[in-house]
Formats: structure tokens, C-alpha cells, sequence
């Protein structure tokens, strides 16, 4: 684009340069946004900075939770949904001064150190642009700035983002909140059109001759002027003879010899001489390595090495063997070992340094193609000089360079022909002679040209020795003068025009920002009402115009600065206000994902975020469902979510993220809450440390990880049991329970149902209690065995848990019992549950037996 409005304003020099940028730079459109009502199911990232092999996120089409604590995945996931949908992250906005530190080609990718596994930086989605489509599947392949074909319209709002205005200057303001209104793109573009052209406006004006110089500045003329070269050549010619006639009384007839004189102005340059040397002890040093690293040949592959160096680090004269478990570590051995590995370090430094003198090669040929570089051209006589003149003198001295000019440039070219693609010692011994031929030849070109020099100075003299000085170098060079002096009128039109143009270009770009900050104010007040505490002074944003960038004032009332006055959290409620409305009006129903959007809000407003803001995203303000996605580090937002929309239809879903530190680097996983999660990590506990059977700590631990599986049981057949499932309740107990007995009345109303499934199922034989039959006895066990697992409050710190064979067994039970809870059908969703579970299937009970809503007994 800005190609275009500069190739516009040198080609149409009488046209207004406002019309110009009027008819090439964007206007924003209005576009009817038509509310997306599909859903995103699953997001898998590999090999995005902390994630290796895939990990996948099945998204809950309510509310998703995902807890991580700092530094264990959250920015990768939001790197990842960035990547996905647009190509690249947003950290080059947010760190617009140092974008060579945050590129995304070079950070992005998962960093494995040498020998390590590589994943491929590889983001997938799997979604539905409607709630009856067919999934569409699409895929990011590290195309970096380009979205995945088909990418769905899932936005994510980083946590860096949240932040952009605190300490920013009012200038910085202006770009980075344009681009939460939805104006990135234009002012994108108008801020490389205006750099483009302020590029062009500081471009140095062409160079004159210095032979000319002097003439040319006696004829500049005004931008506005207009003269042919013709008519310039003229004056310019006219002015001279007028000049000469006055010196000698006469009418100048040398303006013939014009060419003549231009022809012998140029001097004749002579070629560097080419150096050998440094290519033969290249190449001698390179043939004693290759010599070194062919007696260093090993029999060894990298496993072995790699085993070898991992046995010397835990290895110490004396212990025990760790590979085989039956020797004893000698000093000999350990002394075999430390010679091959040192053998090996040697070895990887040769090649090294193999690469690194092939490297120095390539430059060193490339220099040398540089270095030979010389031609020589017979400048072409205007007229017949005649014999023994000094022009004649001239051109025999120039014919001899030109000889010699043949035979050097034949060397070359067959210095280039037999360059090799890939260059060796004995390949640079031979360019090396090649140079040495040309070296052989350069004392005689130096010489000719030498001769030729004294020639073409003795010509010059010769042809000028009539000349009356200034007048005639301008009647002789006439046309030459007027071409630099329109050229540089040209060139300062040019500028003077691309000048105006920036100055055009900034101030659109100011009224586009001014007026999209007025459409927006409404949208953004009301976010900021709703997230604001009380007594939070209302924040107002006003555009105003300066000499660079447009700037943007943060104000309190009419008048205050706000950045002064408001602390970090009020003014990252306002950037935080500014991405939800925009995201209100321009991306009606859109999924949202959200990075740590509490991380500097106080309590008061963290609650406000939690009732006001995610009833209003989830439900809201745009009439329109949407799917949300929190991450956060808080625990306490957490737990206040789930406390508000933990019972919602569709369920809301949790996750967690975790590192796994047995890899390096260590690596992120994406683990869902389930009572199954935590069966297998006490299952993957007693595996890790099985030799430690008899340790109390791992009883502790394992009976720990066991009581959390039993309780998220509980949870789950209470929740198939409750509003969300059968509704044997009216209302949801657990929380009630939990505060007025504490977590041993859950049990208690489960075995309470499950008393009341006894007294109804005793006498019916329908195959429709089979399987509640068969897992209700199994669930009753479990429960039973629950006062070894539950420190209540008459416990004491000399607690133990059972031994690690009950606690394996146990945990057997609780995998039967957990792994009902998922969703019973091979495609079936999370937020389907409890319902789409086999537990409630077996306690949906046959026809004669269905029990209706509200018929559960009182909470114990």
C-alpha cells in the first residue's frame, strides 16, 4: 500500500496528495456481525514452548476452569490459542520496543536439548460452527503469521494484554488500547504507510558531479517551477557563450569536443592484487584436522555414550554397580570409562572444528570471487585524432590495458568454473594457483595502466589547453547540468509532497481513533460499573493529537490524570474493559479464553469479575451464550467459580496443569479434576516408589491421594443424585452439608440413598437394576472403609494410614467406582455429566420403580 501512494505521488506531481492517500488507505466498514452460535470441543497443543508431546483441553460448552500455578503452562496454552487463530502471539504488541527478543519463530518452539525427543510445533482444534454442524478439525503447522485454515473464532486474551496501559506513555496508549477497540489492522497499516513516507521525506538528495557541482547550484529552481531538460540545455548554453564571448571577444566554437572531453575524464583504476596465502594455510590446516579426525574415528554411538556419561555421574569407587546390581565399581573401570568419554569430547571438537574451517572456506572463496573482479573497457573515440598526437598516444596505451584485460578476465572465469559446490583442501590449493596466475599477470596490468594514466591526463591537458575555464566546463557539459538541476527539483518536490502525505496519514489516524474511543465509551463504562467496586471514580478516555503517534489521556472527571491518581488494579480493570466490549461488538457469541484475569485485582473486584463479568460474557450483555475459558494461579477465583457455577447445565468442567520434571526441560500437562485422575495418581505413586513399600511417608501420601479419589466419588454420585441429575433433590446439598457436619455427612447422605435403593430394589428382579445391583455392593465396601481414610477432628498428628497393600486394593475399588463417572458413551462430553454417565444409568431404575423428583430423604 505504501508502495502504491508513493508511486502515485511521483507520477502524478499535480495531483492533490490528500486525494491520494484518500484513495488508498482503508476506511474502516461497518459489517453486520452475525452471532456465532457453534462451540470449540477440544484444543490439543505439541511442541509450544513448555509443551512436548500433545496435550488436549476438552472445553466445557459453559465454563472451562483451568488451574496452574506461575510458570507451569498458562502463557503456552494462550501462546498456542494465539498461533491457532491468527498465526502469531500478541507478545510483539506487548513488547513493542523489544521485538527481536520476543520473536515467535525463535521462542515459540518447545526448546529439547541435544539428543532429546523433538516435537513439533503443532496446535489443533476441533469445533462447530453451529450447534448441528459436523466437527470441523483444523490444524496450525508453525506457519508463523498465518492462522490455521478454518481456524475457529476463539479469542484469546492474555494476561499480558490486561496490563498494556499501566506505565505506558500517552502515545503508547493510543496504539496498543486502538487495538483492544478492534483497530490493530488499521493502525497497523496507516503507521507503515506514514513510517514509509517519512522514510522517503529523509532520503538524501542525489549526488552531483563534483566537476558540476558549482553550475548546478547556480540554477536551482523552486519545487513549483516547470522547465523541459531541452529548454534548461539551452539557457544553460546560451548563458555560457555569453560568458565566453565576453572573456575572449569571440564566438566559442569547442562545444564539438564536448564528448571528447567527457570521454578522457574518467580515470583508469587498476585491479588489487590477489593474495594466495591466505587459501594455502586454510587448506594446510584443514588437511592436518582431517588428519587428526580420521585417527579419531570411534566405534561408539551416541546411546553408548550417553549411558556411559549417565553411569560416570552416579557412579564412585566402591558402590555397588547401578548397571548391573552384582559388581563393584573399580577405579579401573571408572578410569576406562573417563578415556572413552574424554576419547568421544575430542572426537565432537574435530568435527566442530571441521565445520567451522569448511565455513571459512565458503567466505574465503566468496571474498576472493569479489577480489578478482576487474574489467576494462576501450573508452570510444569522438573523432579521429590524427598521428602522434596525444589522443592517439591515449588510445594505443588503452588498447595494450585491454589485452591484458582479456587474459585476466579469461583467468577468472575459469577460476569460477572450477570452484567446487563444496570445497576442500586440495580444492583451494587449486584457486590458490589460480590466484597465482593472476598475480603473475597483475605487475604488467599495473604497468599498462600506469602508462595509460600518464596518456589519458597528457589528452585531457591537450584538449582543455584552449579552454577559458568555467564557461566553457558548462557549455561542455550543458545537458548534464540541467539534467542534475531538474533532478534535484524533482527530488525536493517529491519529498515536500510525501512530507504532506505523512502528515495526512497521522491525521486520519487520529480522528479514526478518536471517533472509534467515542463509539466505544458506552460499551466500556458499563464493563468498567460492572467490575469496578464502589466508590471507583469513573475513568474517561480522550484522544488527543500530537506531533508523532496519537496519544491517549487516562482521566479522572474532566481534567485529573488517572494514571497518577488510580492504582495498578482500577486501571487494569479499564484495559480489561476495553477487550470485553470490544469483544461484545465485534465478536458476538465468540468463545473467550482468559489469562489470569484477577492476577492484580483486589478481593472485592475479583468477586465482581466472578458475578458480574462472567454472568455477563457467559450469558449476557450481547444476548448471546458463550463459551468461557479461565486460567488462573488463584486458587481462591477457583473455588469461588466453582462454588457459583459448579451445578450449571452444561456442567462446568475443570483442569489443571502441571510440569512433568522427569523430562528436560521439564514439560506441561494438561490433567483433568476427575475422581479418575486421582486414582491413577496413587496408582503412578506406589509404581514411582515401589521399593519404598515399607516407608510411612508413602502410605501417608498414597492414603491421602486415595481419601481425595473417595470424596470426588461422593461428589459425583451426589451430583447424579441431585439437581443436575435424578433431582432427588431440590436444591444442591453438599455445600450446606459440608459447613454444618463437615465432609463425613456427604457419606452419610450417600449411604443414606443407597439404603433408600435397598428398600426399593430388594424384591424387583428387572434387568434394569442388574448393574446397579452389582457396583451399589462395591460403592458400599468403599464407603465402609472410609474412617481409615478421613482424619476428622478427634484425630491426632500420630494418624496412620493402612498399610500400602490395603491402600493398593482400595484404590482398585475406587477405580471401578470412579471410572462409572466418566461419560459412559465413546464420543460422549464432560459437560454432559452426571448424565451421560453410567452411574446414572444405574440408578435411573425400571418403570415400577422410578423414583420422582423432591423424593429424596432429609439431609442427615
Amino acid at each position: 500500500m505504501a508502495q502504491r501512494i508513493l508511486s502515485d505521488i511521483g507520477a502524478t506531481p499535480d495531483k492533490d496528495v490528500a486525494d491520494i492517500v484518500g484513495e488508498h488507505l482503508p476506511a474502516p466498514t461497518r459489517r453486520t456481525r452475525y452471532p456465532f452460535s457453534g462451540t470449540v470441543d477440544t484444543i490439543s497443543v505439541q511442541g509450544v514452548r513448555s509443551f512436548g508431546a500433545e496435550q488436549t483441553l476438552e472445553l466445557s460448552r459453559r465454563l472451562t476452569v483451568v488451574y496452574a500455578e506461575n510458570g507451569t503452562g498458562k502463557t503456552s496454552l494462550v501462546d498456542a490459542v494465539e498461533l491457532l487463530t491468527t498465526g502469531r502471539t500478541t507478545r510483539r504488541v506487548a513488547f513493542p520496543e523489544i521485538t527481536t527478543e520476543v520473536s515467535d519463530e525463535d521462542h515459540i518452539p518447545h526448546a529439547a536439548p541435544g539428543g532429546g525427543p523433538v516435537f513439533p510445533a503443532r496446535v489443533t482444534a476441533t469445533w462447530r460452527p453451529s450447534p448441528d454442524a459436523d466437527p470441523v478439525v483444523t490444524t496450525w503447522h508453525a506457519e508463523w503469521e498465518t492462522p490455521a485454515p478454518e481456524a475457529p473464532p476463539l479469542h484469546a486474551l492474555a494476561r499480558r494484554r490486561l496490563r498494556e496501559i499501566i506505565n505506558s506513555k500517552a502515545a503508547d496508549r493510543g496504539e496498543r488500547l486502538g487495538y483492544a477497540v478492534g483497530l490493530g489492522y488499521y493502525i497497523k497499516t496507516y503507521t507503515a504507510v506514514r513510517e514509509a513516507l517519512t522514510t522517503e521525506t529523509k532520503r538524501a538528495s542525489p549526488t552531483v558531479p563534483d566537476d558540476i557541482s558549482a553550475a548546478v547550484s547556480e540554477w536551482r529552481f523552486p519545487t513549483a517551477a516547470t522547465i523541459t531538460l531541452a529548454e534548461l540545455t539551452d539557457r544553460i548554453r546560451a548563458q555560457a557563450r555569453a560568458d565566453i564571448s565576453a572573456l575572449c571577444g569571440e564566438t566559442p566554437d569547442q562545444e564539438d569536443r564536448s564528448d571528447e572531453v567527457a570521454a578522457l575524464d574518467e580515470p583508469i583504476t587498476a585491479p588489487p592484487r590477489p593474495q594466495s596465502a591466505r587459501l594455502r594455510e586454510l587448506a594446510d590446516e584443514w588437511e592436518s584436522l582431517r588428519t587428526r579426525l580420521s585417527n579419531a574415528e570411534s566405534d561408539r554411538d551416541d546411546v553408548e555414550l550417553r549411558l556411559l556419561s549417565t553411569f560416570r555421574e552416579v557412579a564412585a569407587e566402591g558402590d555397588r554397580c547401578v548397571a548391573c546390581d552384582h559388581g563393584v565399581v573399580t577405579a579401573e573401570r571408572l578410569g576406562v570409562i573417563d578415556g572413552i568419554l574424554h576419547g568421544a569430547a575430542e572426537r565432537k571438537q574435530l568435527v566442530d572444528e571441521n565445520d567451522s574451517l569448511h565455513r571459512r572456506a565458503i567466505r574465503s572463496l566468496d571474498e576472493v570471487d569479489r577480489h578478482v573482479e576487474w574489467r576494462f573497457t576501450e573508452p570510444a573515440p569522438s573523432s579521429d585524432p590524427g598521428p602522434g598526437t596525444e589522443a592517439t598516444v591515449f588510445r594505443e596505451r588503452c588498447a595494450e590495458v585491454a589485452a591484458l584485460s582479456r587474459r585476466w578476465c579469461d583467468t577468472v572465469a575459469r577460476l569460477r568454473t572450477e570452484r567446487p559446490a563444496d570445497p576442500g583442501p586440495g580444492s583451494l590449493r587449486m584457486i590458490a594457483d589460480r590466484l597465482d596466475e593472476l598475480a603473475s599477470l597483475h605487475p604488467s596490468v599495473d604497468r599498462a595502466i600506469g602508462e595509460a594514466e600518464h596518456a589519458r591526463r597528457e589528452a585531457l591537458s591537450a584538449v582543455r589547453s584552449a579552454d577559458v575555464g568555467e564557461p566553457r566546463r558548462r557549455l561542455a557539459h550543458a545537458e548534464r547540468i540541467a539534467h542534475a538541476v531538474l533532478t534535484r527539483r524533482d527530488h525536493d518536490r517529491y519529498t515536500e509532497r510525501c512530507k504532506k502525505a505523512g502528515e495526512r496519514v497521522k491525521s486520519k489516524l487520529d480522528a479514526l481513533i478518536a471517533a472509534r474511543f467515542g463509539e466505544f465509551r458506552d460499551d466500556i463504562d458499563g464493563w468498567l460499573k460492572r467490575l469496578a467496586p464502589a466508590g471507583v471514580p469513573e475513568i474517561r478516555i480522550k484522544a488527543k493529537p500530537t506531533a508523532g503517534r496519537t496519544a491517549l489521556d487516562l482521566l479522572v472527571g474532566d481534567t485529573v490524570k488517572a494514571v497518577g491518581r488510580l492504582s495498578d488494579s482500577q486501571l487494569d480493570m479499564l484495559g480489561l474493559a476495553a477487550h470485553l466490549a470490544t469483544l461484545e461488538r465485534e465478536a458476538p457469541g465468540a468463545p473467550l479464553m482468559i489469562d489470569d484475569p484477577t492476577d492484580m485485582l483486589d478481593q472485592s473486584t475479583r468477586d465482581r469479575f466472578v458475578t458480574e463479568g462472567i454472568d455477563s460474557l457467559l450469558d449476557g450483555a450481547d444476548q448471546q451464550r458463550r463459551q468461557i475459558v479461565v486460567l488462573t494461579h488463584d486458587h481462591e477465583l477457583v473455588k469461588t467459580l466453582w462454588k457459583r457455577y459448579g451445578n450449571q447445565v452444561p456442567a462446568t468442567v475443570q483442569y489443571h496443569i502441571e510440569l512433568d520434571r522427569d523430562t528436560t526441560p521439564p514439560r506441561s500437562m494438561i490433567k483433568p479434576r476427575t475422581a479418575v485422575q486421582h486414582v491413577h495418581r496413587v496408582k503412578e505413586l506406589l509404581h514411582s516408589y515401589g521399593n519404598e513399600r515399607h516407608r510411612l511417608w508413602l502410605r501417608s501420601a498414597a492414603g491421602n491421594q486415595a481419601r481425595q479419589a473417595l470424596e470426588m466419588i461422593v461428589n459425583g454420585i451426589l451430583e447424579t443424585l441431585g439437581p443436575r441429575g435424578h433431582r432427588h433433590f431440590e436444591n444442591e446439598p453438599r455445600e450446606e452439608v459440608e459447613q454444618r457436619k463437615g465432609i463425613n455427612s456427604l457419606f452419610d447422605l450417600v449411604e443414606v440413598e443407597l439404603n433408600e435403593y435397598d428398600k426399593t430394589l430388594r424384591d424387583c428382579d428387572d434387568r434394569t437394576h442388574r448393574e446397579a445391583k452389582k457396583r451399589i455392593p462395591i460403592l458400599r465396601d468403599a464407603l465402609a472403609e472410609r474412617n481409615d481414610y478421613l482424619i476428622n477432628e478427634a484425630s491426632h498428628a500420630d494418624f496412620v494410614y493402612p498399610d500400602v497393600k490395603r491402600i493398593t486394593d482400595f484404590t482398585n475399588t475406587l477405580e471401578c467406582l470412579a471410572r462409572y463417572l466418566e461419560p459412559a458413551r465413546k464420543n460422549g462430553r464432560v459437560d454432559d455429566l452426571p448424565k451421560g454417565s453410567k452411574w446414572y444409568e444405574f440408578f435411573a431404575g425400571c418403570d415400577g420403580h422410578t423414583r420422582g423428583p423432591g423424593s429424596g430423604n432429609a439431609l442427615p
